[in-house]
């Protein structure tokens, strides 16, 4: 999976040397941020065949149509569409598709918050934390617009 997730993420170099020791623990923990979000990216949405997953690769688009017409969550920018057993589709939010991986980054946020020194930042990263598993997902980028002064962004 690595040598795939090259072909969508890039990698770059930068000086840390002006930033405080705050702001480098911060920018570490950030990056494991940043893999896990990736993780997710190849799991839940790219899959290991290298298609999107956003729903089952059987659906019609006229199944989708009159299923999202039923289910106003199905037409969510933040679901998933699943089938059950019976073939039926369901919507199963983001926040409990990707659970783990979610807890997880708001368990780093949290580090990140305690770690800055930036109260802006900090700031953001607790409310990142909270509202990422809370699947509040357009309040984190909502947040992050309003994020100001920060040298980290």
């Amino acid at each position: 999976m690595k040598a795939r997730r090259m072909k969508y993420t890039k990698k770059f170099e930068v000086s840390l040397a002006k930033l405080s020791e705050s702001e480098k623990k911060v920018i570490g923990i950030l990056q494991k941020v940043g893999d896990l979000v990736g993780q997710i990216y190849e799991k839940h949405e790219l899959g290991k065949d290298g298609n999107s997953h956003f729903y089952p690769a059987d659906a019609t688009k006229e199944e989708l149509q009159a299923a999202i017409s039923q289910d106003d969550d199905m037409a969510s920018d933040f679901t998933y569409i699943r089938r059950d057993d019976d073939g039926k589709l369901y919507a199963i939010p983001y926040e409990e598709a990707c659970k783990k991986e979610l807890n997880d980054i708001a368990e780093l946020l949290e580090e990140a918050a305690e770690a800055s020194d930036d109260e802006g930042l900090a700031s953001y990263a607790e409310s990142a934390a909270r509202n990422l598993v809370s699947g509040n997902f357009d309040q984190v980028l909502f947040d992050y617009l309003k994020l100001e002064n920060s040298r980290i962004d």
